[in-house]
């Protein structure tokens, strides 16, 4: 199993009102609808496209989300199983779908973060001497 293509449908980020002390910051991470993608040249193994929408939900202050697609290639066995049932996705899977993702989205929430002045929703680095 490969990713061979990723697109965004949709980037929202909106500032609901000024932050008044400390920011509870929770996200959300669903796949969505899975289809079989007919594609040419992808004769050898199935191509399947993976919904996807990831959110960065800070209490009332503010809202980060991330929607798209994900396209994957995978062999026969695992394209007759997610074609019998789609909504078993193995674990494995899951974890490659998750983490190209995460990736992806990683840089643009954090100049999203940035143009908001909200808080990174991952600590920066930092140095001491």
């Amino acid at each position: 199993m490969r990713i061979i293509g990723f697109k965004f449908d949709k980037i929202l980020a909106e500032k609901f009102k000024e932050s008044d002390g400390n920011i509870n910051l929770k996200s959300n991470f669903n796949i969505g609808k899975i289809e079989k993608e007919e594609i040419e040249g992808q004769e050898k193994d199935s191509v399947f496209s993976f919904e996807f929408t990831y959110a960065l939900d800070y209490d009332d202050v503010a809202k980060i989300e991330f929607s798209g697609q994900v396209f994957m290639s995978v062999d026969k066995k695992i394209a007759k199983d997610l074609e019998k049932d789609k909504k078993i996705i193995s674990d494995e899977m899951k974890t490659t779908l998750l983490n190209f993702i995460l990736f992806r989205t990683h840089v643009e929430a954090l100049h999203l973060e940035e143009k908001l002045n909200l808080p990174f929703h991952v600590s920066p680095p930092r140095a001491s001497v």
